[in-house]
């Protein structure tokens, strides 16, 4: 009972099935003068919906990059990286989402899912591909977790 809580939790490393995607900026090697270049990089918020899509399809772990998604896991653009975990982290990512295999695909593969990303690929040559996987490695969590709103009064008997 433990461990299945550890493991939810994200304290310990995770073994199982499940897919991998990378993500990439394009390999397109010239832009049109009238084009964004925005339009050819991977954003923060991509990441954040394929992770979150991955969490609603039921995957039990994900990872990005080697940073572990728990609770507290913030995704957030500084310049040209995505900080994940306080970790700075570049192209190309490499999301690995245990959980049922088939189950993941479809949510992938559903034409209403990451629309916009998808367009992306197409037309902007942006890097999506998914495989299944297997066996995954998913690594614990190794961050800080910063109890802010806490009443150890409240948890020990005893004053703060």
């Amino acid at each position: 009972m433990l461990a299945e809580q550890r493991a939810l939790a994200g304290t310990v490393a995770v073994d199982g099935t499940g897919v991998e995607i990378l993500l990439d900026d394009s390999t397109v090697q010239q832009l049109l003068p009238s084009d964004d270049p925005d339009n050819y990089i991977v954003h923060e918020f991509q990441i954040r919906d394929i992770v979150n899509l991955l969490w609603g399809a039921g995957a039990s772990a994900i990872s990005v990059n080697g940073e572990r998604f728990v609770n507290s896991t913030s995704v957030y653009c500084v310049g040209s990286t995505i900080l994940i975990n306080d970790t700075r982290t570049s192209p190309p990512y490499h999301i690995l989402a245990i959980g049922d295999t088939a189950g993941l695909q479809r949510a992938l593969d559903d034409g209403n899912s990451l629309r916009d990303l998808k367009t992306r690929s197409q037309v902007y040559g942006l890097v999506l591909k998914v495989v299944q996987a297997g066996p995954l490695t998913i690594p614990a969590f190794d961050g800080s977790v910063e109890m802010k709103h806490t009443d150890i009064a409240a948890t020990t008997g005893q004053p703060g």
